[in-house]
């Protein structure tokens, strides 16, 4: 006897990541999240392997300014409850990141200093309220503002004569 085919999701979740909230306000069992047609984006957050993640390259980046497709960054920066800020959001604005950032291959967001440190991996969080006013969209994704980017990079930077 050949393997059931899982039941296909709910439309509204077919296309998008979705949290294992989402799928029992649905009505489905959490248990859906350990079918094989299933990607598991970061913990907490799973989509469907045929879901449109949307490709940096597409929209202009020669190189992925985050370790996530665009859809899924966002779903990761949502599930941290913070913004896309620092290096990763000085890409994804399309900034000449200062060179005494050094990239690091990891999104980094900023979420208030109640949230603390996440164990996400390939996430950095950085300990900081951002202030509506500072928060834009780009890609489907919060992230800071072109002004508070900046900010944030020269907050972090070294002092003046270290950085060479």
């Amino acid at each position: 006897m050949a393997p059931r085919s899982p039941l296909p999701l709910p439309a509204h979740l077919a296309g998008r990541p979705f949290t294992r909230a989402d799928l029992t306000t649905a009505g489905w069992s959490v248990e859906r999240v350990r079918r094989g047609d299933l990607v598991h984006v970061v913990h907490g957050v799973h989509r469907s392997w045929e879901a449109e993640t949307g490709d940096w390259a597409d929209l202009g980046f020669p190189e992925d300014p985050v370790p996530w497709p665009p859809v899924d960054a966002a779903a990761v920066v949502g599930r941290a409850r913070g913004v896309l800020s620092h290096q990763s959001a000085a890409l994804v604005h399309g900034l000449v990141v200062p060179a005494w950032v050094r990239p690091d291959g990891r999104l980094h967001l900023s979420r208030p200093h109640d949230r603390g440190h996440s164990a996400l991996p390939r996430v950095q969080t950085h300990a900081r309220s951002v202030p509506p006013v500072d928060v834009t969209t780009i890609h489907g994704i919060p992230c800071t503002s072109l002004e508070r980017t900046w900010v944030c990079l020269l907050y972090t930077s070294p002092s003046p004569r270290d950085r060479g």
